[in-house]
């Protein structure tokens, strides 16, 4: 007979009637934020971009390490807009601060020394607040120059579930620098209408554009998806089947937030204001 094992005891406590429908409340932010893997728009230059060119202008899974085609249909399932400050790459690279909420630094009031690509020494300074430190506008990268480019990186994360692909989703959309005028606009288009984020179809493709330098790079391009509806095109939605869990992966990021898995890497692949972004 093999050895008894003996029984743990249950530490789990009866929750009374006036208490249930509360469970857990008071510890909502305190839970290990979920890690996300990150789909990036291949350029050029990208390293996951083979000799002739091939795979540029791809989506690509950063844990998966696989290609995702240039068109892909998606589900934005939560939205969110945050702030980066990262040491400029020749002094080193890295993030500074953030704030994941675009308002609140993590590190608030607080001076940080860094060398500029010229060579430039200058103290940037995060303030109380994103607004109030003002490092996310132009003329802060210099404050000597108010023509240099804002010191902090605004970007739109869109969570976004591949219903083709449910085995590599979700994943996180992080629009930044030129694409985060492609972000603003995706946002708009689906704030007009009254329906959930989580319950349209979208199309996600990528198309060429030209930076500030007049060379060619790839941006993101988001296209609702219709279908013929009585009085014309009408929204493709998930079916009711599907709502649920699209509701619930929703209501998880919306409570708990998250974290993007390679974070400190999107600097150089999203960057798409200097050469390297051409091809």
């Amino acid at each position: 007979m093999g050895k008894a094992v003996a029984k743990k005891k249950s530490t789990e406590v009866a929750i009374p009637d006036y208490l249930t429908g509360h469970a857990g409340e008071g510890t909502e932010n305190v839970s290990d934020l979920t890690i996300v893997p990150r789909i990036k728009l291949l350029q050029g230059l990208s390293p996951e971009v083979v000799d002739d060119g091939e795979r540029a202008g791809e989506f690509w899974h950063t844990v998966a390490e696989s290609t995702l085609g240039d068109t892909i249909q998606m589900v934005p399932v939560y939205v969110s807009q945050s702030v980066l400050l990262w040491r400029p790459r020749k002094d080193g690279g890295g993030i500074l601060a953030r704030a994941d909420d675009g308002v609140h630094w993590d590190r608030p009031d607080m001076d940080f020394e860094v060398k500029l690509d010229n060579g430039k020494k200058v103290i940037w300074n995060t303030g109380k607040t994103v607004q109030r430190g003002g490092l996310d506008q132009f003329g802060s990268m210099d404050p000597n120059d108010s023509n240099s480019y804002p010191a902090a990186t605004r970007m739109i994360n869109i969570i976004a579930m591949f219903p083709d692909h449910l085995d590599l989703s979700p994943a996180v959309i992080s629009l930044q620098r030129s694409s985060f005028k492609v972000g603003q606009q995706f946002v708009s288009k689906l704030a007009i209408n009254r329906l959930p984020s989580w319950s349209r179809y979208f199309d996600m493709s990528s198309k060429k554009d030209k930076n500030a330098n007049n060379e060619s790079y790839f941006n993101w391009s988001f296209q609702g998806v219709n279908v013929k509806g009585k009085k014309g095109p009408e929204p493709m939605l998930v079916s009711e089947a599907d709502a649920p869990k699209y509701k619930e992966m929703y209501d998880h990021f919306s409570a708990k937030g998250f974290a993007i898995k390679d974070e400190e890497t999107m600097d150089k692949d999203e960057s798409d204001s200097t050469e390297e972004d051409a091809f």
